[in-house]
């Protein structure tokens, strides 16, 4: 098959503006991350695989392309405070919109979306790995490979 990776320019909402209309990320590091993940994915999958960042370019990610626009499968980078990441959930809990707005972000991690139809079992969404080959074993270990290929044969 002739798979190709392309970059989402958002998706109408139909009132005048687009959501996830990020093309490109907010850094050259976030950028080429979400790269690789599409090349991993598409090499993976053998499907056609397309970019999406969301409109602050701070997060997107690389995911299969069916034919409904869905995000089943996919791989996501968000740039992301270390000085964040390290505190408690209360400290989170307890930081201020504009400290938090205020952290520096100095690290990429990654999350894996999967939608539970093609899942062994449920996703926790707000699980992030450190590395790319991390979330990719986390994805091949979650899918059902029955469930995949019936999900695959669609488009």
């Amino acid at each position: 098959m002739n798979t190709k990776i392309t970059r989402s320019a958002g998706i109408s909402t139909g009132y005048c503006y687009l959501v996830g209309n990020g093309y490109e990320g907010a850094t050259k590091e976030l950028d080429d991350k979400v790269m690789e993940i599409a090349i991993q994915l598409k090499d993976l999958f053998d499907k056609n695989i397309e970019i999406r960042f969301n409109s602050d370019r701070e997060s997107g990610g690389g995911f299969v392309k069916d034919n409904n626009g869905d995000c089943t499968i996919g791989i996501g980078a968000s740039l992301m405070s270390s000085k964040f990441q390290a505190m408690s959930l209360r400290e989170q809990i307890d930081l201020s919109a504009e400290d938090f707005n205020n952290l520096p972000k100095d690290i990429i991690l990654y999350h894996v979306v999967l939608d539970e139809s093609i899942a062994k079992t449920k996703i926790d969404i707000y699980e992030f790995f450190n590395t790319l080959p991390e979330a990719l074993k986390f994805l091949n270990d979650k899918i059902d490979p029955i469930k995949l290929q019936e999900y695959l044969r669609k488009f």
